[in-house]
């Protein structure tokens, strides 16, 4: 259990979290204004709002819940590149297009994450080893791709699936150390 605490001086970290959430919402309907290369339905916004949404609420519990900074940053984090790895895999994907099923395999990062979460009850130093975990995942999964799925080799041998894999990688295991440091 997260040890309860009060939010501080943290409403402002909390009023610039919320007016992001509410531009990353406004950014397409501007867009879909000015290009028709943009064209998101009510359902598409709805989705989104469901996403961001979800993940603020989340951070808001965690930040409620807990004075650890370095805890709260880690949760932070490590949210921020679920919700980057649906929206980029959602959008465009990251093997291929967005429409490409070897994109589906992006989702056993998203389930080490949550299988750890539960499994760690949330707590520093078994988030770390989940966060880690995810990270070696993320690796894994265009090796797996491009060994299971022969029509998809050139798709993952393009320079935006390493970088991708990269940043996400990147992010996964910032969420870790920061983890680690909580546990201190």
């Amino acid at each position: 259990m997260i040890p309860s605490a009060t939010m501080g001086g943290a409403k402002g970290w909390r009023t610039a979290g919320w007016a992001m959430i509410a531009s990353v919402l406004a950014a397409p309907l501007l867009a879909m204004q000015v290009t028709p290369e943009v064209a998101w339905t009510g359902s598409d916004f709805l989705l989104m709002a469901m996403i961001l949404g979800g993940a603020g609420v989340a951070i808001e519990l965690v930040a409620r819940s807990t004075a650890n900074r370095a805890y709260r940053a880690a949760v932070s984090v490590g949210l921020a590149g679920c919700v980057l790895l649906v929206l980029v895999n959602g959008a465009v994907g990251i093997i291929g297009s967005e429409r490409d099923d070897a994109n589906l395999a992006f989702g056993a990062v998203l389930a080490v994450g949550l299988a750890g979460s539960i499994v760690t009850r949330l707590r520093a130093a078994g988030m770390r080893l989940v966060l880690t975990s995810m990270a070696a995942v993320q690796l894994l999964v265009p090796v797996a791709v491009y060994l299971l799925m022969p029509g998809d080799r050139d798709a993952v041998m393009r320079p935006e699936v390493g970088a991708a894999t990269l940043v996400l990688v990147a992010i996964w295991l910032t969420s870790a150390r920061l983890f680690r440091r909580a546990e201190a």
